[in-house]
């Protein structure tokens, strides 16, 4: 039940990442960001299933393809269209859908839900194509710390925290709960056999001790949990792009992409451009590698490389990087 992600673009042109979170019954899917071309990747069925389209901040290498979401999923109803984005997202998306003429979609009923996440704050509204998007439905507003989650599934979590990019631009992690595991071979060598008393005995994990019945039987939970349940952490994946750090890697930030299984990370200029990447609060790929070893992750996978380079020195960005932290990739030659 892993949570898989793929860059979709291309080398040295605008990105994206989609998320699969698989549940075992089945397949969330999250986007985050949205740039010219990158649903080309996805199906039309893809695109109209994603279940969160998560924005780090609204410069035009990463919405100029969001018209081509809004095509396929204006008029969607249930789930309903969900986003999320730093401030200034409920205004920038708004006036987007607010910018096209909707006379002939009063019959439609699509459903949209954005959110804005803010300093100790998130807002969201609910907007309908019944109405071209042009009234607010419903509003909420709670407090929040940051970083923190924004979105609690049943199978996963999505964090939050705001990064610098002269603006205050999101960072997020896609995290799995934890998976209880049973050892059916084991109970069977004890002559316990499945039935629903594994369900109760997964359920006593986290409600705490009680009597399990086995074939008329009364056995203990906690000592069946010690013989039967094992814990299987559940992946994390964390993607940030467009921010600077500054001299070292702040401890809010390590803490935050701390235990990622996969750190999705920019390194827009290489080292010898550091200067450039000051300049513009962008990473070179030592940047990267230093925060991903301070964070301890597992596998660091870098993208959003600047048009400025070309195919000739695409491999530099991982050599730079390596020098710094060894389980390094271009994720743009990822072909998973």
């Amino acid at each position: 039940m892993p949570v898989r992600g793929r860059v979709l673009g291309r080398i040295f042109k605008d990105n994206a990442l989609y998320i699969k979170a698989d549940s075992g019954t089945g397949i969330s899917t999250i986007l985050i960001d949205c740039g010219e071309n990158v649903l080309r990747g996805l199906t039309v069925s893809e695109i109209r299933s994603v279940d969160y389209l998560l924005f780090t901040h609204f410069h035009f290498d990463h919405v100029c393809g969001f018209d081509s979401f809004i095509r396929h999923n204006f008029n969607r109803t249930e789930p309903p269209v969900r986003i999320f984005g730093p401030p200034g997202t409920i205004k920038y998306v708004s006036n987007r859908l607010n910018s096209f003429e909707w006379n002939l979609s009063a019959a439609e009923n699509g459903n949209w839900e954005i959110t804005e996440i803010s300093p100790g704050n998130i807002r969201r509204v609910h907007l309908s194509c019944s109405d071209g998007f042009s009234m607010i439905q419903h509003e909420e507003e709670r407090s929040s710390d940051l970083p923190g989650v924004i979105v609690s599934q049943p199978h996963f979590t999505i964090e939050a925290a705001l990064l610098d990019h002269k603006i205050p631009v999101c960072g997020y992690s896609v995290t799995e709960n934890d998976h209880i595991r049973f050892d059916n071979e084991a109970a069977l060598a004890n002559g316990l056999t499945a039935g629903p008393w594994i369900t109760k005995l997964k359920e006593a994990h986290f409600k705490g001790q009680c009597p399990i019945m086995i074939n008329g039987k009364e056995y203990d939970s906690v000592e069946l949990a010690v013989k039967y349940l094992s814990i299987e952490k559940g992946e994390k994946l964390t993607c940030l792009t467009d921010f600077n750090y500054g001299p070292e890697p702040p401890e809010v930030l390590v803490n935050f992409i701390s235990g990622s299984d996969f750190l999705f990370c920019e390194s827009q200029y290489l080292d010898e451009d550091r200067h450039l990447a000051e300049e513009n609060y962008h990473l070179t790929p030592s940047m990267a590698a230093r925060l991903a070893a301070a964070g301890k992750v597992k596998k660091l996978k870098l993208f959003h490389f600047s048009r400025r380079y070309n195919l000739k020195t695409a491999d530099l960005f991982v050599a730079q990087a390596s020098e710094h932290f060894q389980q390094v990739e271009n994720a743009l030659d990822d072909k998973s």
